[in-house]
């Protein structure tokens, strides 16, 4: 899906209500915590501040969203795109 799709809204109906996964490029301007522990106290970073490296995949918790999920760290010739994924 496009990421303007990409709302806390529209990602936890796919999930929570229609039972589906999804793979969606993140805006680097949404907050992620990096544990559940940071999830749980409140601890959010912006993902364009994070030192990820190219070609992994982390596990994540969206600001907003109460279950884990994968962020992916793509990068190619010309781009650098971050994906988040359902599991």
């Amino acid at each position: 899906m496009d990421v303007w799709f990409a709302c806390v809204q529209n990602i936890r109906f796919i999930v929570e209500e229609l039972n589906k996964h999804f793979v969606v490029p993140m805006k680097t301007n949404r907050k992620v915590a990096l544990s559940k522990e940071d999830k749980q106290q409140g601890k959010y970073q912006r993902v364009d501040s994070l030192q990820l490296e190219e070609n992994k995949t982390y596990q994540i918790w969206l600001e907003g969203i109460d279950f884990p999920m994968l962020l992916s760290n793509k990068s190619s010739k010309t781009r650098t795109v971050q994906q988040v994924f359902s599991i």
